[in-house]
């Protein structure tokens, strides 16, 4: 599939960030990997789990705030019977 995008010069120097830590050299890389990735999420999503980092050492995680995957979090969440 071809795919033409155009991106402003912030949308732009994320990209170019996210190759900087990542060492990904093409732009097919980084959305190659960014549409697994989102995949990812938005199957973890759909079962109700959260996204998010974790930093074992500390114990401490950091949930990822991602508009498209609210929804079915919501719904998920208004499904599950309450505690006894």
């Amino acid at each position: 599939m071809y795919l033409r995008v155009e991106f402003d010069s912030n949308g732009t120097k994320l990209i170019e960030e996210i190759q900087s830590l990542t060492g990904l050299k093409t732009y097919a890389e980084v959305f190659g990997n960014s549409l697994t990735a989102f995949h990812w999420m938005a199957k973890q999503s759909d079962q109700g789990r959260l996204v998010a980092a974790l930093d074992e050492v500390n114990n401490i995680y950091e949930t990822l705030d991602l508009p498209a995957l609210k929804p079915k979090r919501k719904k998920q969440r208004k499904e599950q019977p309450a505690a006894a």
